[in-house]
């Protein structure tokens, strides 16, 4: 399975189930969960990413990202987020998984 990180200066943008990333237009078409995934690794490194799981790719986008919070906010146009998963994600200092969306 693939595996394509937003890196910090990459544009992310999401309309139509389409998600853009940098020069990469993906379909969210087979979408199966939005996560937000945590480790025990801050706060010096990075710990909290959101992770969306397609049938043959996984999408990561930091929470450092200009445009982690953004991408959220546009997904739960089509998907309704739990932001009270987002909430607890925001409070875990361990390695944990929170399900925002997911198709079944």
């Amino acid at each position: 399975m693939e595996t394509i990180i937003a890196t910090a200066s990459e544009l992310v943008e999401y309309a139509d189930h389409q998600l853009e990333i940098g020069d990469a237009n993906l379909s969210l078409d087979g979408l199966s969960a939005i996560l937000i995934v945590t480790t025990d690794q801050g706060p010096i490194l990075d710990d909290v990413f959101l992770m969306l799981h397609l049938p043959d790719k996984r999408v990561v986008v930091s929470s450092t990202h200009p445009g982690f919070m953004d991408t959220i906010e546009a997904l739960n146009q089509d998907y309704t987020i739990d932001y009270n998963q987002v909430i607890a994600s925001m409070c875990c200092a361990q390695n944990a998984r929170f399900v925002l969306w997911s198709s079944g």
